[in-house]
């Protein structure tokens, strides 16, 4: 992954909270499959 890329979404989810939390869902839910 580019380092742009993850400032990008790192920017985005500081921004957004609600992001934040989807990205955890998301982590969560793939570590449980």
């Amino acid at each position: 992954m580019l380092i742009s890329d993850m400032a990008k979404r790192l920017g985005s989810s500081l921004r957004m909270p609600t992001a934040k939390r989807a990205l955890k869902n998301r982590l969560l839910s793939i570590r449980r499959s």
